[in-house]
């Protein structure tokens, strides 16, 4: 009897261990967790925002400059190619982001809650 359960207990000791973290997270830990999550999500969010804006200034500008300014239109259509090129990392990075919140497992979050940034 002795034995077996020395055996068993060798067993579950020896037994590798992946499942189950070695630092237990808490709920608290967790909440943590995802309202940093959300938050940089947000911040990347509004950022996306300050770029758009931008880039609608922008074509704004290019409309109404004069034609005659042609360093002034190359600058500008230099400036709308890296706010594009901006755009598209951010909402990249935002979709990463929504992705790791999901992942997380963060409570009552859904896809569809969080919205898709395309």
């Amino acid at each position: 009897m002795k034995e077996t359960f020395f055996v068993i207990i060798l067993f579950i000791i020896a037994s590798p261990r992946a499942e189950v973290p070695l630092v237990p997270t808490t709920d608290l830990d967790l909440s943590r967790q995802c309202r940093t999550l959300l938050e940089d999500r947000n911040h990347k969010t509004k950022f996306k925002y300050s770029l758009d804006a931008l880039l609608l200034r922008n074509r704004n500008l290019q409309g109404t400059a004069p034609t005659e300014k042609e360093t002034l239109h190359r600058n500008l259509k230099t400036s709308e190619a890296l706010l594009e090129q901006k755009i598209e990392l951010a909402s990249l990075r935002i979709k990463t982001m929504e992705e790791d919140l999901i992942r997380r497992g963060c409570p009552g979050l859904e896809r569809a809650a969080l919205g898709s940034q395309n």
